[in-house]
Order: structure tokens, then C-alpha cells, then sequence
């Protein structure tokens, strides 16, 4: 067809900044920090919202039922806490990280 051009040496493309060595642990260690934070206030919702005052005299049904929503809480809350943990640690390493490399400087062949 007539007015068909390839694309191929053409100045028409566009080249992306690429950041070469750019390590992604700051943003993977703030994630999991914030996800943690945030599985810590749903589990705390959680039992507020299905747990809330106890009941005076419960059946046994309710009792069980009640224990239940209890545990799930809990558990939210404890795999929260060690997301949160686990987040802030990789935080400081991260950080500890990127201080020692400005002090050594950067790595020259030899």
C-alpha cells in the first residue's frame, strides 16, 4: 500500500529513563509495613465490631460463638503485629543498607 512506512530506524521511538541499580527494598519494606499496620486496626475493628460488650449470660451457643470471633481477632491482630515487625526491620536493614554504601562509595573494578 502506498503511504506504508516501517517503523524500524525511525525517529519516532521513545527511550524511558531507566534507573540501573536501583534496589526496590525501600518500597517492598514500606509496604509490608503499612499492610501490617493496617491488618493490626482490622483485627482490632474486628473484635470491636463482632465481639463489642459481652454478653451478661450467655448460651453456650452464643459463648462459643462469641470465643470464636474472639480468636479470629486475635489472629488478624497477631499476623498484623508481625508484618508490622517484620516491615520495620527491614526498614532500618534497608537503611543501615544504603548509609554503608554512601560510606564505602561506589565499588570500582580494579
Amino acid at each position: 500500500m502506498a503511504g506504508d512506512e516501517s517503523l524500524e530506524g525511525s525517529e519516532n521511538t521513545i527511550e524511558l529513563p531507566v534507573r540501573v541499580g536501583r534496589k526496590p527494598g525501600l518500597l517492598y519494606s514500606s509496604v509490608l509495613t503499612a499492610v501490617g499496620l493496617v491488618a493490626v486496626f482490622l483485627g482490632a475493628a474486628y473484635g470491636v465490631l463482632l465481639v463489642g460488650v459481652p454478653y451478661q449470660d450467655p448460651t453456650p451457643e452464643m459463648a462459643r460463638r462469641e470465643a470464636f470471633y474472639v480468636s479470629v481477632s486475635g489472629w488478624i491482630m497477631a499476623i498484623g503485629v508481625c508484618m508490622l515487625i517484620c516491615g520495620v526491620l527491614a526498614l532500618v536493614l534497608v537503611a543501615i543498607s544504603r548509609i554503608l554504601s554512601r560510606i564505602a562509595g561506589p565499588s570500582r573494578p580494579t
